[in-house]
Order: structure tokens, then C-alpha cells, then sequence
């Protein structure tokens, strides 16, 4: 088995230790603790019963030899609960030796691999096996789950028609169903797009505001990329017009009318002098 152990700082008193492990070898190689406390290990396992929890990346034994798969687990600063575990590899042998966590408490683990088949994500730098063994590089989110993509965005919403060179603001939202956090990126119809913004809670609303600078029609709409890179499709577009002619405030250019005439020099003569 694999083991953790918690000290204190001149090691005269052992706070909290346990094993991780199944019923074959496994092997703990690396360890970070993140800004809450929560520790994060990787290594390698034989064990085809090691722990996982459901909704992790991987939740079943791949095999190989003499390391097995990569293991990855988080647990509680005080040992006492495992709160997400994972396998990761292909067919043949699979060991993770290093990790760390970025700002933003996702994961990143390396290590080497025999399997041709290891998991990979599209657009990724070398997606081909090379043989032998190969370095691999992996990231996930700090609850090392599935990589679902978020749920498609709902439409944008907000004014349909506007003025050229005025400021608009529209919100969408989208549902992650790993609960990770979500960036959205907008796309305004005109050639130009926003950068990632976030990021979200998942499902809490995003707005961005915009201005066209000629008179059309525009199509907006909105994607949405959870903290493991996964991107959603783009929503369904709001229509927005820039008309050809400015929407004019008739009841304000009646009354600045109004204003003008009552206050102009003639009109004040003819008053005075009628009234006088």
C-alpha cells in the first residue's frame, strides 16, 4: 500500500496518517497541498479495487506492468476522507511522479506511460504515441472529474435594436455538469470577439457589453469553457439591429422646441407687449 502521514513541525508527534491502497502494490510519489488544506498525491498501482469516487476521470483499471495505472487522489487535511481518486492510463504501464496546482486549484501531474492508447485531449501538443515509453503530461480540475463540457449556452439577452457607437449589455449563463467554474467568450456578429471572461460559478450569469459601429444586423452569441479547457457549443444568436435611422426621443424634441420658442427674444417682445 501507499501511505500518508501527517506530522507535526519537529516531527515528535504524529497527527494523522493513513493508508491508500488495494489489493495489489501501489506506490504514493508525489504530494501537494492546496490554499484549503486538502492534500493531493500521485503514484502508480497494481490494484484493480484501489479507491475512487464517482464522478472522477476514470474510474476503472486499465492494467499493464510492473506499475499498472496512475493514480491520482485528493483527501482532507486530517486524512480522514477521500474526497476524489482517480485512475489514469491505457493498457500497458502507466506512472505518475510529478504535480502541482495552479491559481486556480487544478491539477497537473506528470509522469511516463507505455500505452498507445493513454488519454489525450484534442489540440494537444503531441497526441501520437512514440513509443517506448513517453513523458506524459496531464491536467485536470481539482475534483479530477469526468471533462464533461458545459451545457450549451442560453440565448443572449438584452436589447434587439440600438444606435451606432452606443454601449449595449447582454447576459447568458450555462449550466457545468461537473460543477467546475466556467469562462464565457462572446462572439458580436461584427468580426470581433471578447476574450475569455470569468471566471463563473457554473450556471451564474455572465454579461458584456458592446458597440457596433455601423448600421446592421448582427448576430450575437456566446460559448462557454469550463477550468479543464472543455468548450461547450456556441448558444443560439440574438438578432440585434442597428438601424438606418436614429431612434429620435419625440416627446424630449418637443419640449426643446417648446423651450426655444417661450425663451426666444421675439416671442418675449410680443408677450410684453400684448401683455402690457
Amino acid at each position: 500500500d501507499a501511505y500518508i502521514a501527517k506530522f507535526n513541525d519537529d516531527l515528535s508527534l504524529l497527527i494523522a496518517s493513513t493508508f491508500l491502497g488495494g489489493g495489489d502494490r501501489d506506490d504514493c510519489r508525489a504530494l501537494v497541498i492546496d490554499d484549503s488544506g486538502d492534500v493531493f498525491v500521485t503514484g502508480n498501482t497494481m490494484s484493480s479495487d484501489f479507491p475512487v469516487t464517482s464522478g472522477v476521470f476514470d474510474s476503472s483499471f486499465n492494467g499493464g506492468s510492473p506499475h499498472g495505472d496512475v493514480v491520482i487522489s485528493r483527501l482532507s487535511n486530517d486524512l480522514t476522507l477521500l474526497s476524489a481518486s482517480s485512475f489514469l492510463g491505457g493498457s500497458n504501464d502507466d506512472s505518475g511522479h510529478f504535480m502541482t496546482l495552479d491559481e486556480y486549484g487544478n491539477v497537473f501531474v506528470s509522469g511516463h506511460t507505455s500505452s498507445y492508447d493513454f488519454p489525450v485531449s484534442s489540440n494537444s501538443f503531441d497526441d501520437s504515441f512514440n513509443g517506448g515509453d513517453d513523458c506524459f503530461i496531464v491536467k485536470f480540475d481539482g475534483y479530477l472529474s469526468s471533462g464533461v463540457s458545459p451545457n450549451k449556452p442560453d440565448t443572449p439577452y438584452g436589447l434587439i435594436s440600438g444606435n451606432v457607437g452606443e454601449e449595449y449589455t447582454y447576459s447568458s449563463s450555462s449550466i457545468d455538469p461537473d460543477d467546475d467554474n466556467v469562462f464565457y467568450l462572446w462572439d458580436w456578429g461584427d468580426g470581433s470577439e471578447s476574450s475569455w471572461l470569468g471566471p463563473y460559478n457554473s450556471g451564474e450569469q455572465c454579461s458584456a457589453s458592446h458597440i457596433w459601429n455601423e448600421q446592421n444586423n448582427y448576430e450575437i452569441k456566446v460559448k462557454a469553457k469550463d477550468v479543464q479547457g472543455a468548450e461547450s457549443e456556441w448558444s443560439d444568436p440574438l438578432v440585434v439591429s442597428m438601424p438606418k435611422n436614429r431612434y429620435f426621443d419625440y416627446n424630449s424634441l418637443v419640449f426643446d422646441l417648446f423651450y426655444f420658442i417661450i425663451n426666444h427674444p421675439i416671442f418675449r417682445f410680443i408677450i410684453g407687449y400684448f401683455g402690457g
